[in-house]
């Protein structure tokens, strides 16, 4: 694990110029393509990965979880957040891709992540989603 101090070392990748420059004060943040952007770390770099609100947008959620993997130590964990496409509610949203537990825990576990935890949630920041029970899923993975 990389830490100074007591403290995590923080990184992150966004497409975002404008949001990236935000976030900078967090961390080491990466502008651009999340796979490209994962290049550029050594393999077995994290010890955990979140994915919050943004899977749903990539254009291979299947090839980032691929590029991920090599990145990831042995027991490092990825928790990924997104919207319940059970729920259907993001039918004719910007999102790419819509996952089920069932569905987001088969790409993990087809790409050698053992799941580890799973479920659905209502709690969100959004005061509209919040009342849509199971609006959300969290599936929480660990690098065989």
């Amino acid at each position: 694990m990389n830490i100074v101090r007591g403290k995590y070392n923080a990184y992150g990748i966004e497409v975002s110029a404008f949001a990236g420059r935000k976030a900078s004060r967090y961390g080491d943040i990466r502008i651009g393509d999340v796979i490209e952007q994962l290049a550029t770390f050594t393999d077995e770099f994290f010890d955990v990965v979140t994915s919050i609100d943004s899977i749903e947008h990539l254009k291979s959620p299947a090839a980032m979880i691929r590029a991920l993997y090599p990145k990831m130590k042995t027991g490092g964990i990825v928790f990924i957040d997104t919207p319940n496409a059970d729920v259907l509610r993001d039918v004719s949203s910007r999102h790419f891709f819509l996952f089920s537990i069932g569905t987001l825990s088969y790409l993990l576990e087809q790409n050698d992540f053992q799941v580890i935890s799973a479920r659905t949630t209502s709690d969100y920041y959004n005061p509209t989603d919040a009342v849509i029970s199971d609006r959300f899923i969290q599936v929480m993975a660990r690098k065989k």
